[in-house]
C-alpha cells in the first residue's frame, strides 16, 4: 500500500477537552527544580540514502555548514549508544544527565524505563529509496541483545510512527502466499510481466 502523510494544519488537529494549565503549572515547576533547562544536540546519522548537503532537512536542523557531498539521513535525539543525544552547554550525554536527575522523566518513566528515554525521535531526511526494516518485539530484542551486544546495542523493541514535516511516500505491510499467487493469476499488468 502507498501512503502519503501531510502534518495536518493545527486547526484540523483535534483538540483537548482539558485546559493546559494543569500541564503548564507541572512544568513550571520542573522548571524551577532545574530540569527543563536541558538543551540537547542531537547525533547525525550519515546514510546513504539521506538527502545530500543543504538539501538536507537535518543539516538545516542541525545548522551545520554541510558538505555538499555528504549525506544527511537521520537526525538522533535520544539516549540510544550509536547515536546519544549531548547537552548544548557542556557536551555532557543526555543518558548521564538524565541518570542523575531521574525526576526529570517524572517518577512513574524513570521507574518503568530505568531513568533513560522510552523512544528515540528521528527526523528523517529521505533521497532514496529505504531498506526494508525489521525489528524484534520487546522479548526477542532483550535475547538478541544478551546474546550479541556488539550487535544489537540496545535491549529495545522498535516501534515506529512516521510524522511527515514534507512529502513522504512509504509502502508497508506483506501479502500472504496466497494473496500473492492470487495477485500473480489475476493482475493483468502482473502475469505478463
Amino acid at each position: 500500500m502507498e501512503h502519503r502523510f501531510h502534518l495536518p494544519h493545527w486547526s484540523q488537529r483535534p483538540r483537548r477537552r482539558r485546559t493546559c494549565s494543569a500541564t503548564w503549572s507541572r512544568l513550571l515547576r520542573r522548571r524551577r527544580r532545574g530540569y527543563c533547562g536541558c538543551i540537547a544536540r542531537g547525533a547525525v546519522q550519515h546514510y546513504e540514502w539521506g538527502w545530500r548537503g543543504a538539501a538536507s532537512l537535518v543539516a538545516r536542523f542541525t545548522n551545520q555548514d554541510p558538505d555538499l557531498a555528504r549525506p544527511y539521513a537521520q537526525l538522533w535525539m535520544g539516549t540510544h549508544p550509536s547515536g546519544p543525544s549531548t547537552l548544548l552547554d557542556d557536551g555532557e550525554l543526555l543518558r548521564d544527565w538524565l541518570m542523575q536527575k531521574p525526576d526529570a522523566l517524572g517518577p512513574a518513566v524513570a521507574a518503568w524505563w530505568g531513568g533513560q528515554l522510552a523512544f528515540l525521535l528521528k527526523v528523517l531526511s529521505v533521497a532514496k529509496a529505504l531498506s526494508i526494516k525489521a525489528h524484534p518485539d520487546k522479548k526477542l530484542a532483550e535475547a538478541l541483545h544478551a546474546l550479541r551486544p556488539s550487535i544489537y546495542k540496545d535491549d529495545n523493541h522498535k516501534p515506529e510512527t512516521a510524522i511527515a514535516i514534507t512529502e513522504f511516500r512509504v509502502l508497508y505491510g506483506f501479502a500472504g502466499m496466497e494473496e500473492l499467487k492470487d495477485v500473480l493469476r489475476t493482475v493483468p499488468e502482473v502475469e505478463k510481466g
